[in-house]
C-alpha cells in the first residue's frame, strides 16, 4: 500500500512540475505593468543655464552665458510602452555680456515648438526631442550708444529623463543645442551677420492633467 502511495505521490509530482515550472517562469521573468500612464496633457515651469556662443560674418565670436526660467505645455500619447508627444515653451533669459571691441549682446527671451519620443518603463520616461526654436537678441554698441536686435529662427535638439514623484507630477532633467541661423545688424557702421549656438542644462517640475 505504501509503495502504491509513493508511487501515486511521484507520479502526480512528475506531471506536476512542467505546469508550476512555466508558471514561476512567468511570475519570474515577465515584465511588470506600466503603473504610470503618461498619455494626455500636462504643464510645468522649468529653469536651468545656459551657454551661448556667437559669431559674425567678420571672422569674430563671444560666449556668453547666464540663468532660463519658463513654462512648458504638452501632450503624451503611448503606445504600450513608447512615447509619442508634442511639446512648446517659453523662457526668458539672462544670458549676455560685453564683446572684446565693446559691443554689448542681450538674449532675452526664446521659445521651442518640438516633438518627442520616448520609452517608458514603470514611472520613468527616458526621451529625445526635437523641432524649431527662436530667440532674441539684442547688440548695443557702448560707444555710439546704438542697438539693434533681432528675431533668431533655427532648430533645436535634446534629450532628457523625467519620473514620476507622484501620481499626477513629475520631474525632469534635459539638455538642449540650439543652432539659430543669420540675421542682420548695424550699429552705425557696417551691416554685419550675426549667428549664434546656445546649449541649455534644465530641469522641470510638471503637473499632469
Amino acid at each position: 500500500m505504501r509503495a502504491f502511495l509513493a508511487s501515486t505521490a511521484l507520479a502526480v509530482a512528475l506531471f506536476s512540475a512542467p505546469a508550476v515550472a512555466a508558471d514561476l517562469s512567468q511570475q519570474s521573468f515577465s515584465a511588470p505593468a506600466n503603473q504610470y500612464d503618461w498619455t494626455g496633457v500636462y504643464a510645468g515651469a522649468h529653469a536651468g543655464y545656459g551657454w551661448l556662443n556667437g559669431k559674425d560674418n567678420f571672422g569674430g565670436s563671444s560666449s556668453f552665458d547666464g540663468f532660463i526660467g519658463g513654462l512648458y505645455l504638452g501632450y503624451n500619447h503611448m503606445f504600450d510602452q513608447f512615447m509619442i508627444g508634442a511639446e512648446i515653451d517659453g523662457s526668458l533669459m539672462d544670458i549676455g555680456g560685453t564683446s572684446s571691441p565693446g559691443n554689448k549682446f542681450d538674449m532675452n527671451w526664446g521659445a521651442t515648438a518640438r516633438l518627442r519620443a520616448g520609452l517608458a518603463y514603470d514611472r520613468f520616461l527616458v526621451y529625445a526631442t526635437g523641432g524649431l526654436s527662436v530667440a532674441d537678441l539684442e547688440t548695443k554698441n557702448t560707444v555710439r550708444g546704438t542697438k539693434s536686435s533681432n528675431t533668431h529662427t533655427g532648430w533645436v535638439l535634446g534629450a532628457g529623463i523625467e519620473a514620476f514623484v507622484t501620481e499626477a507630477v513629475s520631474a525632469r532633467l534635459e539638455y538642449l543645442h540650439h543652432d539659430f541661423g543669420n540675421k542682420t545688424y548695424n550699429l552705425g557702421a557696417a551691416d554685419f551677420k550675426l549667428k549664434g549656438q546656445l546649449d541649455v542644462v534644465r530641469a522641470g517640475v510638471a503637473y499632469h492633467f
